[in-house]
């Protein structure tokens, strides 16, 4: 079986959410580190640092190809929610690019969203092998 071209990290990754009662999470990256940081409140942060695999770099551009991340639009609002959670995402990867935020209202389709976000979380906290939520198949 012929082995894929290899994937590279992306030249600029930044995810965050906060909420009211939900605090602050960043997960970026610099080279093929992963740092994660997470803020609730008077709690204090909590920071981590993964170097991420090759292969765990090519699921997450596997995923966000397969949701179409680099059609998304720039704001999704949901108005009539008053203490949501607002989240943005801004990714540079080879000629890729995507900047999207929103409050309390996600791009996709179904479960699209939900998906980035479970990858996301599983590799911020060193989990690079393991089931992806809605797809029968290893990171």
């Amino acid at each position: 079986m012929p082995q894929a071209d290899p994937i590279i990290p992306p030249d600029s990754f930044c995810y965050t959410e906060s909420s009211l009662f939900g605090g602050l999470r960043e997960i970026r990256s610099n080279a093929d580190l992963l740092t994660c940081t997470a803020c609730q409140g008077s709690e204090g942060q909590a920071w981590s640092a993964i170097r991420l695999p090759q292969r765990a770099w090519r699921r997450l551009w596997e995923l966000f190809e397969e949701l179409e991340v680099w059609t998304w639009s720039g704001r999704y609002e949901n108005p009539e929610i008053l203490d949501g959670v607002s989240w943005a995402l801004d990714v540079t990867w080879g000629p890729r690019k995507v900047e999207a935020s929103g409050y309390h209202a996600w791009p996709g389709r179904g479960r699209d969203f939900e998906r980035m976000l479970i990858l996301l979380r599983r590799l911020a906290k060193g989990e690079p092998a393991g089931w992806v939520a809605g797809r029968a198949s290893l990171v």
